[in-house]
């Protein structure tokens, strides 16, 4: 890839009248290889997917102070070096069905503070890397049961009911990590002598119930 958009070093977007200033243009590249296992029939069916990807960008930019990781490779934010998907159906019979899915994935690149300096007496972080660190790896269990209706005499529908646990066993996966502001002394075992501390925000954290019924007119 060619002529990659890309924000440089210290860019700041408000009130944002001069976007353009603060946009650099780079390459990029993306390779990787990807691997499927199907059974598709018996009582015991399902598949298995395993992806290998790497995405790379790396600035172009004479000027120093406007070049990203030195002009070296680093990951983009879509780099997902292992994504694993895996279904498993078990149909005891023509009623019911029970399934099993897996899903997990290397946790997508963030920028993560190299040092701190102090500036006018306020002690400041410092990024001279892009996404030098990464989310921890996402995983999570969904169940689902599928209870097939019967049509009965004089019924103008057919129903199936689905009952689904999202998330069964509450993996708190993180969807970022944010830094804020220390006060004081405030969880020093935590952070020691850092100035700022790391929050995890996660979108859910505990297992989603739901109940679904279903209906086809016949």
């Amino acid at each position: 890839m060619a002529n990659v958009l890309t924000y440089k070093p210290g860019a700041n977007f408000f009130p944002g009248e001069t976007i353009n200033r603060d946009l650099v243009q780079g390459q990029g590249k993306a390779y990787g290889a990807e691997f499927s296992f199907k059974k598709p029939e018996g009582k015991v069916n399902g598949w298995f997917n395993y992806a290998w990807s790497r995405s790379r960008l790396r600035s172009d930019i004479e000027r120093p102070g406007d070049r990203i990781n030195n002009n070296a490779w680093y990951p983009s934010d879509f780099d997902r070096t292992h994504v694993l998907n895996t279904t498993i159906n078990f149909e005891s019979d023509p009623y019911n069905t029970w399934s099993f899915n897996f899903t997990a994935q290397t946790g997508r690149p963030y920028t993560a503070a190299n040092g701190i300096v102090e500036i006018e007496g306020i002690e400041t972080p410092l990024f001279p890397e892009r996404n030098n660190a990464r989310l921890p790896t996402y995983h999570r269990l969904d169940f689902s049961w599928n209870v097939v209706g019967t049509k009965r005499e004089g019924k103008r529908w057919k129903g199936d009911w689905t009952f689904t646990i999202y998330n069964v066993y509450g993996r708190k996966n993180p969807y970022s990590i944010y830094y804020n502001q220390r006060n004081g002394t405030e969880n020093a075992d935590v952070f020691l002598n850092s100035p700022l501390r790391s929050y995890e925000l996660s979108i859910l954290n505990s297992p989603l119930l739901s109940l679904t019924y279903s209906f086809v007119f016949q």
